[in-house]
């Protein structure tokens, strides 16, 4: 209906800016998931003081048939990495992330980051890193943007690291992965954990919650006075709309039918800039938007009905109905 078009168009933008919202959070999300070498806050960190070397842990991983996770022994900007049925969400720029046989082999592999691609060496159509005087292959590089410390490691598999590599209790151990938890009585054993404890990119890097988080919260404020605006703007519009001449029943009745067509168009206009939003952003967990805009309409629905009642109840009084 003519009638609700500006509405319609408002609130199109309103969604889209959602959008772009949320688009900027998972950015900017992901951005800090990069500059933790992939590591979600969901992993668990284990402290041990047991010396045992990466490539027993590895082969004790392995027997222990732990699935669906990632464990990182870090150590530096050496990064040693045993993985089971747990995709890789790092970015490569080039060549391929490490396999499952990879995990298992005592043969060395390397992924670099792609700050350290201008000290390889390249021969017969594949790259080597020089490491402890022996030249390793580097199947794969991973690049983020430039001021990212993603860019500066090299990954290697823990199952290859030497006698001269860390043992357990020089690195960090951090465990990734949909099968962590289920996991968590084995790894505490074959770690011979003191301690497990959440991972936080906060505690890690030193940041607070409000710099991870205000802009978005800002923004979000930003898009809930825009709903009330909205809101108040679709009331406005349904009121004028009403003929002075009815009588109170069937104006009820006629801002019943109002109400309902606006939040109908109002639901159809947030699926377009759903729609509109997922091809133009990008989203990490769109999850975020769709409850955004979901939580707005069911916010812009109980807000036209209750200002339709309170406004037509104060015109009635002035009015005598």
């Amino acid at each position: 209906m003519k009638r609700f078009l500006l509405i319609d168009l408002l609130w199109l933008a309103l969604v889209l800016l959602a959008g772009w919202t949320w688009s900027l959070h998972d950015q900017s999300a992901y951005a800090d998931r990069l500059d933790h070498f992939g590591v979600t806050e969901d992993a668990q960190r284990y402290a041990t003081k047991s010396t045992q070397t990466l490539a027993d842990t590895a082969q004790q991983l392995k027997a222990a048939e732990v699935d669906h996770l990632t464990v990182q022994f870090q150590a530096g900007d050496t990064i040693f990495v045993y993985s089971k049925d747990d995709p890789n969400t790092l970015p490569l720029s080039s060549g391929q992330w490490f396999t499952d046989a990879d995990m298992q082999t005592d043969l060395p592999v390397l992924v670099v980051g792609s700050a350290l691609t201008g000290d390889l060496y390249t021969g017969s159509g594949q790259r080597y890193a020089l490491e402890s005087g022996r030249y390793l292959p580097v199947i794969g590089v991973v690049a983020t943007r430039k001021a990212s410390p993603l860019n500066r490691v090299t990954f290697t598999n823990a199952s290859a690291a030497g006698p001269s590599a860390p043992r357990l209790n020089d690195v960090k151990i951090l465990v990734d992965g949909r099968g962590a938890q289920a996991a968590k009585a084995k790894l505490t054993r074959i770690f011979h954990a003191t301690k497990v404890s959440a991972y936080h990119y906060q505690t890690t890097a030193g940041n607070s919650w409000w710099a991870d988080n205000g802009k978005t919260l800002l923004r979000s404020v930003g898009l809930l006075a825009g709903l009330v605006v909205i809101t108040a703007l679709a009331m406005l519009v349904a009121l004028w709309q009403t003929p002075t001449t009815l009588l109170a029943p069937l104006r009820q009745h006629y801002l019943n039918g109002l109400w309902l067509r606006g939040v109908m168009h109002v639901a159809g206009t947030s699926a377009l800039g759903l729609a509109a939003s997922m091809w133009w952003f990008y989203f990490s967990e769109p999850i975020h938007l769709w409850l955004c805009v979901i939580g707005g309409w069911a916010l812009f629905a109980l807000g036209l009905r209750l200002g339709l009642t309170q406004m037509q109840a104060r015109r009635e009084q002035e009015h005598g109905g």
